[in-house]
């Protein structure tokens, strides 16, 4: 028997203008796992449903390079990114090392709840060693998140009655459409 992989992707738009108005490129782009950057994560509420609704409405970003269009003095381009259509089932994300993000149980896009799955999160800034938590809902298993780190319990998962949302050096998070 042969096995399906459904292909997971999130498509995004991106514009690049200068400072005074002239839009210099646009493009759309697939990607099979949504990248956040640090740069995309306000301090003030540093959470990943606030990442999420910004990209969502269109994240803008400044940067200082000159306008390619003749006679244009402008030093500055802003690029607007922007979520176009989100994957229908399960939505990978990765995340900055070293920038603590809380990832919520839930997630509100587009007015659709989705849920989260599981998280790899790692023990330091650098990556040095990683655990994963892991939902689980299978039958005759106790429902919840599930932790497993290769150091630990001989490697074998165990059933973590704390709540994930923690923050930490997540490094990926997955989510599913409820």
């Amino acid at each position: 028997m042969g096995c399906r992989v459904h292909l997971v992707l999130i498509f995004s738009y991106k514009t690049v203008k200068c400072c005074k108005g002239h839009l210099l490129d646009s493009c759309e782009s697939i990607w099979p796992i949504l990248e956040v950057r640090d740069q995309q994560i306000d301090s003030k509420e540093p959470s990943l449903q606030a990442v999420l609704s910004t990209l969502m409405t269109g994240f803008d970003e400044e940067f200082h390079r000159c306008c390619t269009l003749p006679g244009c003095d402008a030093a500055m381009q802003i690029e607007t990114l922007t979520i176009k259509k989100l994957p229908t089932s399960v939505m990978f994300i990765s995340l900055p090392v070293g920038v603590p993000v809380e990832c919520s149980d839930e997630v509100l896009l587009s007015d659709e709840p989705w849920g989260l799955l599981g998280r790899i999160s790692a023990t330091t800034a650098t990556g040095g060693h990683f655990f994963v938590h892991v939902k689980r809902d299978e039958p005759g298993k106790m429902p919840g998140f599930y932790h497993y780190d290769d150091l630990t319990n001989g490697g074998r998962a165990v059933f973590d009655e704390k709540p994930i949302n923690f923050k930490a050096n997540s490094v990926y998070v997955a989510y599913g459409k409820k």
